[in-house]
């Protein structure tokens, strides 16, 4: 009986230690990369400065317009920021204090457009935006459209798009706007992706050939099958569209103030692998040096 309860208080022993030095390894190694911190604050960037000053102005489709913010970041971290044109991501600037575009609409180009940037740290934005309203410039005779009589130059289209409509439910499906061949695609992606009949819904978007080649070969989608919920939002647990943005990720980026992580394999060379290896081997060393003592210490007694 008593070498019973010897042997359960070892195995006892032996499981505790071990446990132990698991708790250790783990949390050597999410320091190590630096999954472990404390957040107390986080301020929101702030958009000190920008050009133009005015937020709307006008400009030839030709002319290369310039806009430039300063700003910054109270907890002292520098912002990362994105630049859009008509709600189509163009440029991003990481972890910069003074962040610059240029921008040119081209030819062919008139009418009431929109240039913005956002200012992030991953949680909390500021942004601004200016209204830039687009004189027509004439193309030249290079790019004279496809199919145009006389044999001209080709035309290379340019397909711009704006972002996703918010989704709507199959029920308000427009027959006469889309054929039906295209409703019953919809049906068909919708149980392909194991949406429930009721969740099934589509959204649309508009795409413009910018070139305006005048041939709609090879332009991009602009209607498709979304995971339908009457009131989308950032807790929702779906990707999807609202208040006027698309989630870059599941309920994170786009209109939610949640930034999307982004998973990266560490490469073989990281020296975080090295450090793995390390701390295993020593854990088991120190294992086998406490089975070691235990078994000596049983003998003698």
């Amino acid at each position: 009986m008593v070498n019973t309860k010897r042997g359960v208080r070892k195995s006892i022993s032996f499981i505790v230690t071990f446990i132990l030095i698991l708790l250790f390894l783990i949390i050597f190694i999410w320091a190590e990369i630096g999954t472990i911190s404390i957040v107390l604050s986080s301020a929101a960037p702030n958009i000190t400065s920008h050009y133009p000053s005015s937020s709307s102005f006008s400009v030839n489709g030709n002319d290369n317009s310039y806009f430039n913010i300063t700003d910054s970041d109270s907890d002292g971290s520098n912002p990362d920021s994105y630049w859009y044109v008509d709600g189509i991501l163009r440029e991003t600037d990481i972890n910069s204090t003074f962040d610059e575009f240029s921008y040119s609409f081209g030819c062919g180009i008139s009418g009431l457009h929109n240039i913005s940037v956002v200012s992030t740290d991953g949680t909390t934005n500021d942004s601004i935006e200016w209204n830039v309203s687009v004189s027509l410039s004439a193309c030249s005779s290079e790019t004279i459209k496809e199919g145009s009589s006389g044999g001209g130059f080709l035309c290379f289209k340019k397909w711009e798009c704006v972002q996703w409509s918010e989704c709507k439910n199959l029920s308000e499906f427009d027959k006469d706007e889309f054929s039906i061949e295209i409703y019953e695609s919809i049906i068909d992606n919708c149980y392909l992706s194991r949406f429930d009949e009721e969740e099934c819904g589509f959204q649309t978007r508009n795409c413009v050939d910018v070139n305006n080649c005048r041939s709609s070969i090879n332009k991009p989608e602009v209607i498709r099958e979304c995971q339908y919920t009457q009131n989308p939002t950032c807790f929702d647990g779906i990707l999807n569209c609202h208040d006027r943005a698309c989630e870059s990720g599941i309920d994170c980026g786009g209109p939610c103030s949640f930034a999307c992580e982004e998973e990266t394999p560490l490469p073989i060379g990281n020296p975080l692998y090295f450090y793995v290896v390390l701390s295993t081997i020593f854990s088991l060393i120190i294992f086998f040096f406490i089975i070691r003592f235990y078994n000596v210490k049983g003998k003698k007694r």
